[in-house]
């Protein structure tokens, strides 16, 4: 088996406009417009590969400007995409973040429905490649129907989640015995456990079958437990 990590998940490129005054709707407006390449499954694929791992990456692309420009950001780092999915006359999955002066932001849209491709006749069809895998990290982007299949499928495997949102993260509700290690932040643990403190949501969490959890709370401490151990670090 493989000693490479396999993400499965979301690309998407990401653009970003801020401004320095009020926004004029219904006109032009002054503004800063900067181009990234995202997506959760992409910032953790390019995260790994930059620590030196060795990472493949299963995801989705069109066949649009935006689509080969996010697959040559991938591959030019290393990062082997040959099994991700191609559709044919199809736009690349794009985040657009309108930030106000303050530099919060003020309007998010995404267009990323192609990630429904992303579906379980897809991933039957790439057990084969799948198998080779002993750790498989998965983004809560994926439909409900595609992360069952996967999470129950490859139970021997460690799998990893990264909960993605508050919004998102009900889905996991009857996942958590099939998930080796979540990731998740303060809000989304609140979403997953009835308790309102955070040590006895954390407990919650491990009760209900995960193994290992990773809290995040913006600048503040980094939570790891399992259900011997608490750790907090920066």
């Amino acid at each position: 088996m493989s000693n490479k990590i396999l993400v499965i998940g979301a690309e998407n490129i990401d653009i970003f406009a801020s401004t320095t005054d009020d926004y004029l709707l219904h006109d032009s407006n002054l503004a800063t417009i900067n181009l990234g390449i995202g997506g959760v499954g992409g910032n953790i694929a390019t995260n790994l590969n930059t620590l030196g791992e060795e990472v493949s990456f299963i995801t989705v692309f069109g066949t649009d400007l935006l689509s080969n420009l996010a697959y040559n950001h991938f591959t030019k780092r290393g990062i082997d995409c040959q099994e991700s999915l191609h559709i044919e006359n199809e736009r690349n999955s794009v985040y657009l973040g309108i930030m106000d002066k303050d530099n919060d932001l003020y309007l998010g849209l995404n267009d990323m429905g192609i990630l429904k491709n992303l579906d379980v006749p897809f991933f039957k069809s790439k057990a084969d490649f799948i198998n080779k895998f002993s750790i498989v990290v998965i983004d809560n982007n994926l439909s409900l129907r595609a992360i069952t299949y996967l999470v129950k499928t490859y139970q021997s495997k460690t799998i990893v989640m990264d909960a993605v949102s508050a919004k998102k993260v009900s889905k996991l509700n009857d996942l958590l015995p099939f998930i080796s290690v979540l990731k998740v932040n303060t809000l989304e643990l609140s979403e997953l456990s009835k308790e309102t403190e955070l040590k006895s949501q954390i407990n919650d969490l491990l009760n209900r079958g995960i193994k290992e959890l990773l809290v995040t709370n913006k600048d503040d401490n980094v939570y790891y437990a399992t259900k011997d151990v608490l750790k907090t670090f920066k």
